[in-house]
C-alpha cells in the first residue's frame, strides 16, 4: 500500500492529533487521481488484464479509505471517551441536584397542579 501513497504514511496518522489528523485526510482527498493513478499504473506494469486492473484497483483504493477511516474513527472514539470521563460527574450532580429540588418541593407541601 506504501507504494502508492508517497508522502502519506497510514501508521503516522495513528499518532496526529484530530486536527493534524483531519488535515492529512484532506490532503490524501485532493491528492486521490495521482494516487488512484499509481495503482493503476502498478496494474499495467504487472500486465494484468484491464478488467483486471479496474476490480483490483477499485479493491485496493476501497482498502486505503478502509484504513483511512478506521484510523479516522479510532480518533473520535477516543474523543468521545474523554467526553464521556468530563461530562458523566456533570450528569450526577445535576441528577442530585434534581433529586434534592423535588425532595423540598414535596417537603414543602407543594403539588402538581394537574
Amino acid at each position: 500500500m506504501q507504494l502508492f501513497l508517497g508522502d502519506f504514511h497510514l501508521k503516522e496518522l495513528e499518532n496526529k492529533n484530530l486536527l493534524a489528523l483531519w488535515f492529512s485526510m484532506l490532503a490524501f482527498d485532493l491528492h486521490r487521481k495521482r494516487i488512484h493513478r499509481k495503482i493503476r499504473q502498478w496494474l499495467e506494469g504487472e500486465g494484468i488484464p484491464e478488467e483486471k486492473q479496474r476490480q483490483l484497483a477499485s479493491i485496493v483504493w476501497k482498502r486505503l479509505q478502509i484504513e483511512q477511516e478506521l484510523i479516522l474513527w479510532n480518533k473520535i472514539h477516543l474523543l468521545f471517551h474523554y467526553w464521556h470521563v468530563f461530562h458523566k460527574p456533570f450528569a450526577i450532580i445535576m441528577y442530585l441536584i434534581m433529586l434534592i429540588h423535588v425532595a423540598i418541593a414535596v417537603w414543602l407541601g407543594y403539588t402538581w397542579i394537574f
